[in-house]
């Protein structure tokens, strides 16, 4: 997409003409296919338009989950949007995580409170492992009355856990009315909370071990050097072996379902949804067809086969959002708010029973270790006794060992215990379910990394920007090649090493950090300029060195006497 190679470094930008390379010896979608899935689609919504969606819900656990799946009839995220694969068909999901109500409104046929009418139609559902109940094991029907919703979850690429989870009250959720709303990416059909463009990047499977080194010394420099870490993490960081797309997810298109309340809407079109379609396992199609819903291109990658359905892989195994929908998003460790007070209070009594056991057993073992200890001072004033004072000693450091771990053990539950009794009283503080009166840490807590829009500081408008960005790689390789036929066999690193510092010029130039590239240049250069001197006087650097040492080592000695 345009500004794309624009938002981030050279190394990544090379990394992804490695990838556009890789396209032609790999299978991908013939080009002539997107403009026929285009014509079929068109054809199909001429003699019936209508969108649907195909719904599941299934109980795990303390949740019932609604999942809701799309089917597209073509993936052109690479052809129409500069991305990373087309394939035909797509199939994309979210989840809703229902939560039994702690005063239900159950039964009635239809209740209406402040936030209008609630649909209350009941459902039959299948258990967490899909299978459909018989008549005779059957449940009574769900009334969804009896439930309200408290987690979403949007599948975006193959990503799974906590961060694509968010609460139903977390601001990042727009919602009509109770409906919430999906940002589509243009061509890749992943899923957004927020409109906007998101940078998404992928691994090529043979960088894998680079990425987890590069990831490791990132890692390092920060966390255990901290290197920056007074500064505010404000820029996306990314690793240099992944390569970078965007995802369009502007909101800027056609709109299926209702839209009254999107205040950025204008004049866009709007269409109503289909009657759904429910999903069982009894569906043929569904659990009896492990295969591909389009084209098999053989890619190694597997970025431009076809998806699979619903339930399975592309390898024919079971999707883990089908069989583990809560583990899927990160919920499967995570309580129902109404069920949560109660299992704090649990585990409060609990750690407190195992404090006093604890307690008892560090007094008891004391005693023995007093007892012991005694026994080895009397031995120890007798002669001739030596082997059994051996074994005495070491039953007396075995004991001591033994009561350090029962403290130790003691001193963490205690502290787990008095975490339990400030996140009690936090609990019980929260009365209200109205997401400004609610802490920030109780809705998002559990992300680790959001994935949020770019900022539209960031989203370069730079004409010229853009043009360095598409024609950079191009061009340094072009002048490697210029160099080894004009340049003499004994000036190939110093062409080479002019060639990098004034494409990163360039590059800091049209990013505003000339500054910054000129401070680095300076301590690059001195680097490197004291590892040749280095280099050049070895020995006498090391001559030097040690009588500096040792006439150091000298003064603080002779110091140290006369203080």
């Amino acid at each position: 997409g345009r500004g794309r190679l624009a938002r981030v470094g050279y190394f990544s930008r090379l990394v992804d003409a490695l990838f556009s390379i890789s396209l032609f010896g790999r299978g991908r979608v013939p080009g002539d296919a997107s403009a026929a899935a285009a014509l079929g689609y068109e054809q199909r919504l001429s003699s019936n338009e209508r969108y649907c969606y195909y719904g599941r819900v299934v109980q795990q656990g303390p949740w019932l989950v609604l999942q809701y799946w799309f089917f597209y009839y073509y993936n052109n995220w690479r052809t129409g949007f500069a991305g990373a694969n087309d394939h035909e068909a797509d199939w994309e999901m979210i989840s809703i995580y229902l939560t039994r109500r702690e005063k239900p409104p159950c039964g009635g046929t239809s209740t209406t409170d402040d936030t209008g009418p609630k649909y209350k139609e009941p459902e039959v559902y299948d258990n967490q492992l899909g299978h459909v109940f018989d008549e005779q094991t059957a449940p009574k029907p769900v009334d969804i009355m009896c439930y309200e919703p408290e987690w979403i979850a949007y599948a975006s690429h193959d990503y799974q856990g906590d961060d694509l989870r968010r609460h139903w009250l977390d601001p990042e959720v727009d919602k009509v009315g109770e409906h919430p709303v999906i940002y589509v990416g243009a061509g890749s059909h992943a899923a957004y909370y927020r409109r906007g463009d998101y940078i998404t990047e992928w691994a090529i499977p043979f960088l894998a071990p680079a990425i987890d080194v590069t990831s490791r010394i990132r890692q390092f420099w920060r966390e255990t050097l901290r290197q920056y870490a007074n500064q505010q993490r404000t820029r996306r960081t990314s690793n240099i072996f992944l390569i970078p797309f965007v995802d369009y997810a502007r909101g800027d298109g056609v709109i299926i379902g209702p839209s009254a309340q999107l205040t950025h809407i204008t004049d866009r079109a709007v269409k109503p949804w289909d009657k759904p379609r429910l999903l069982t396992t009894d569906t043929p199609w569904l659990s009896h067809y492990r295969g591909l819903w389009g084209l098999y291109t053989r890619d190694p990658f597997s970025g431009e086969d076809a998806p699979a359905g619903p339930m399975y892989n592309r390898d024919g195994s079971i999707r883990t959002s089908w069989y583990d929908p809560t583990g899927w998003a990160g919920l499967d460790k995570v309580l129902p708010a109404s069920q949560e007070r109660a299992a704090v209070q649990a585990r409060q009594s609990a750690l407190q029973q195992s404090c006093i056991a604890l307690t008892e057993a560090i007094q008891a073992k004391e005693e023995t270790l007093r007892n012991v200890s005694l026994d080895l001072e009397a031995l120890r004033r007798q002669q001739d006794l030596f082997a059994l004072v051996s074994q005495y000693e070491v039953q007396v450091e075995g004991l001591s060992k033994e009561v350090q771990q029962l403290r130790a053990n003691l001193a963490t539950e205690q502290t787990l215990l008095h975490a339990l009794n400030d996140y009690a009283q936090q609990l019980s503080k929260i009365t209200s379910t109205d997401a400004e009166t609610m802490p920030p840490a109780f809705l998002r807590s559990h992300i680790h990394r959001a994935h949020m829009p770019e900022p539209e500081s960031r989203q370069y408008d730079n004409l010229l920007a853009e043009i360095w960005s598409a024609a950079s790689i191009g061009l340094i390789m072009i002048a490697f090649v210029f160099s080894i036929f004009f340049f003499p066999p004994g000036y190939m690193v110093t062409s080479a090493v002019f060639i990098v510092y004034l494409v990163g010029a360039i590059e800091a130039g049209f990013r505003r950090r000339l500054g910054g590239f000129a401070s680095s240049s300076a301590v690059i250069f001195a680097v490197f300029a004291a590892l040749m001197l280095l280099f050049e006087y070895a020995w006498q650097t090391l001559i030097v060195g040690a009588l500096l040492i040792g006439i150091y080592l000298i003064w603080e000695n002779v110091r140290e006497l006369w203080a």
